[in-house]
Protein backbone atom coordinates (compact mmCIF):
# COMPACT_ATOMS: atom_id res chain seq x y z
CA UNK A 1 0.00 0.00 0.00
CA UNK A 2 2.78 2.39 0.86
CA UNK A 3 4.45 1.79 -2.54
CA UNK A 4 1.36 2.73 -4.50
CA UNK A 5 0.66 5.82 -2.07
CA UNK A 6 4.19 7.00 -2.91
CA UNK A 7 4.11 6.38 -6.64
CA UNK A 8 2.22 9.34 -7.11
CA UNK A 9 4.32 11.86 -4.70
CA UNK A 10 7.49 11.13 -6.07
CA UNK A 11 5.91 11.19 -9.76
CA UNK A 12 4.70 14.96 -8.46
CA UNK A 13 7.92 15.63 -7.10
CA UNK A 14 9.91 14.86 -10.05
CA UNK A 15 7.63 16.65 -12.53
CA UNK A 16 6.85 19.69 -10.72
CA UNK A 17 10.31 20.77 -9.75
CA UNK A 18 10.57 22.70 -13.05
CA UNK A 19 7.23 24.54 -12.03
CA UNK A 20 8.86 25.71 -8.72
CA UNK A 21 12.44 26.43 -10.53
CA UNK A 22 10.36 27.96 -13.87
CA UNK A 23 8.91 30.16 -11.73
CA UNK A 24 11.56 31.57 -9.23
CA UNK A 25 13.95 31.68 -13.10
CA UNK A 26 11.11 33.87 -14.46
CA UNK A 27 11.11 36.50 -11.07
CA UNK A 28 15.25 36.40 -11.62
CA UNK A 29 14.40 37.23 -14.85
CA UNK A 30 12.03 39.77 -14.63
CA UNK A 31 14.47 41.23 -12.01
CA UNK A 32 17.46 41.46 -14.58
CA UNK A 33 14.90 42.98 -16.99
CA UNK A 34 13.23 45.48 -14.38
CA UNK A 35 17.07 46.51 -13.29
CA UNK A 36 18.11 46.97 -17.57
CA UNK A 37 14.80 49.13 -17.32
CA UNK A 38 15.65 51.30 -14.59
CA UNK A 39 19.14 52.10 -15.57
CA UNK A 40 18.05 52.80 -19.21
CA UNK A 41 14.88 54.95 -18.37
CA UNK A 42 15.67 56.61 -14.95
CA UNK A 43 19.45 56.49 -14.15
CA UNK A 44 20.30 57.65 -17.56
CA UNK A 45 18.21 60.76 -17.44
CA UNK A 46 17.30 61.82 -20.88
CA UNK A 47 14.40 63.76 -20.25
CA UNK A 48 13.27 66.73 -21.23
CA UNK A 49 9.96 66.91 -18.97
CA UNK A 50 9.37 66.50 -15.29
CA UNK A 51 6.12 64.17 -16.93
CA UNK A 52 8.34 61.67 -18.68
CA UNK A 53 10.11 61.10 -15.40
CA UNK A 54 7.13 60.25 -13.36
CA UNK A 55 6.18 58.10 -16.14
CA UNK A 56 9.53 56.39 -16.18
CA UNK A 57 9.30 55.71 -12.52
CA UNK A 58 6.09 54.64 -12.79
CA UNK A 59 6.84 51.91 -15.06
CA UNK A 60 9.58 50.79 -12.76
CA UNK A 61 7.52 50.41 -9.80
CA UNK A 62 5.06 48.80 -11.80
CA UNK A 63 7.89 46.28 -12.88
CA UNK A 64 9.65 46.04 -9.56
CA UNK A 65 5.37 44.82 -8.12
CA UNK A 66 5.33 41.85 -10.54
CA UNK A 67 9.04 40.30 -9.95
CA UNK A 68 8.01 38.02 -7.32
CA UNK A 69 5.17 37.07 -8.74
CA UNK A 70 6.18 33.93 -10.53
CA UNK A 71 8.67 32.55 -8.04
CA UNK A 72 5.06 32.62 -5.43
CA UNK A 73 3.09 31.04 -7.90
CA UNK A 74 5.14 28.56 -8.78
CA UNK A 75 6.57 27.49 -5.47
CA UNK A 76 2.90 27.41 -3.94
CA UNK A 77 1.49 25.22 -6.36
CA UNK A 78 4.33 23.29 -6.03
CA UNK A 79 3.80 22.87 -2.41
CA UNK A 80 0.34 22.49 -3.03
CA UNK A 81 0.60 19.82 -5.32
CA UNK A 82 3.20 17.93 -3.64
CA UNK A 83 1.03 17.91 -0.36
CA UNK A 84 -2.26 16.85 -1.92
CA UNK A 85 -0.83 13.79 -3.45
CA UNK A 86 0.37 12.41 -0.37
CA UNK A 87 -2.98 11.53 1.45
CA UNK A 88 -0.86 10.97 5.05
CA UNK A 89 0.16 14.27 4.97
CA UNK A 90 -0.41 15.97 8.37
CA UNK A 91 0.26 19.76 6.96
CA UNK A 92 -2.44 20.22 5.41
CA UNK A 93 -3.97 23.19 7.64
CA UNK A 94 -1.21 25.09 7.31
CA UNK A 95 -0.26 24.72 3.49
CA UNK A 96 -4.00 26.32 2.72
CA UNK A 97 -3.36 28.96 4.72
CA UNK A 98 -0.15 29.55 2.47
CA UNK A 99 -2.16 29.18 -0.38
CA UNK A 100 -4.31 31.87 0.92
CA UNK A 101 -1.68 34.12 2.28
CA UNK A 102 -0.49 33.90 -1.39
CA UNK A 103 -3.68 34.50 -3.22
CA UNK A 104 -4.20 37.60 -1.38
CA UNK A 105 -0.91 38.44 -1.97
CA UNK A 106 -1.09 38.34 -5.94
CA UNK A 107 -4.51 39.40 -5.46
CA UNK A 108 -3.54 42.84 -3.90
CA UNK A 109 -0.31 42.65 -6.58
CA UNK A 110 -2.38 43.21 -9.11
CA UNK A 111 -4.81 45.53 -8.11
CA UNK A 112 -1.49 47.93 -7.58
CA UNK A 113 -0.29 47.04 -11.14
CA UNK A 114 -3.65 48.25 -12.43
CA UNK A 115 -3.69 51.12 -10.07
CA UNK A 116 0.19 52.31 -11.02
CA UNK A 117 -0.81 51.36 -15.07
CA UNK A 118 -3.87 53.98 -14.57
CA UNK A 119 -1.49 56.40 -13.35
CA UNK A 120 0.91 55.78 -16.33
CA UNK A 121 -1.82 56.22 -18.76
CA UNK A 122 -3.62 59.01 -17.23
CA UNK A 123 -0.20 60.63 -16.93
CA UNK A 124 0.71 60.05 -20.63
CA UNK A 125 -2.67 61.29 -22.05
CA UNK A 126 -3.54 57.90 -23.32
CA UNK A 127 -6.64 56.97 -21.60
CA UNK A 128 -10.50 57.25 -22.25
CA UNK A 129 -12.65 58.18 -19.58
CA UNK A 130 -14.63 55.12 -20.12
CA UNK A 131 -11.31 52.87 -20.11
CA UNK A 132 -10.90 54.56 -16.57
CA UNK A 133 -13.89 53.83 -15.64
CA UNK A 134 -13.45 49.92 -16.20
CA UNK A 135 -10.08 50.00 -14.47
CA UNK A 136 -11.97 51.54 -11.36
CA UNK A 137 -14.06 49.05 -11.96
CA UNK A 138 -11.59 46.33 -11.77
CA UNK A 139 -9.55 47.70 -8.91
CA UNK A 140 -12.55 47.86 -6.34
CA UNK A 141 -14.11 44.09 -7.66
CA UNK A 142 -10.53 42.40 -7.34
CA UNK A 143 -10.52 44.49 -3.80
CA UNK A 144 -13.67 42.92 -2.39
CA UNK A 145 -13.17 39.68 -3.66
CA UNK A 146 -9.65 39.76 -1.43
CA UNK A 147 -11.21 41.01 1.66
CA UNK A 148 -14.38 39.40 1.59
CA UNK A 149 -14.11 36.18 -0.24
CA UNK A 150 -10.65 35.41 1.09
CA UNK A 151 -10.74 37.12 4.50
CA UNK A 152 -13.46 35.93 5.52
CA UNK A 153 -14.78 39.98 5.83
CA UNK A 154 -13.93 42.89 7.37
CA UNK A 155 -13.63 41.15 11.17
CA UNK A 156 -12.48 38.07 9.96
CA UNK A 157 -8.24 38.70 10.41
Amino acid sequence: MRVVVSVPHYAVMALLWPLAWGGCLLSIWLAYRTAEFIYMHVFHITHEAFRDLLSALLHSIELLLLVPLPGIVGIVAYRNLRLYVNPIAKQRSSIETELEMAKRLVLGTLVSVAGTRMLIQLLEDNMELNLYISGGLVIVSLTFYTVFALGKGWGGR
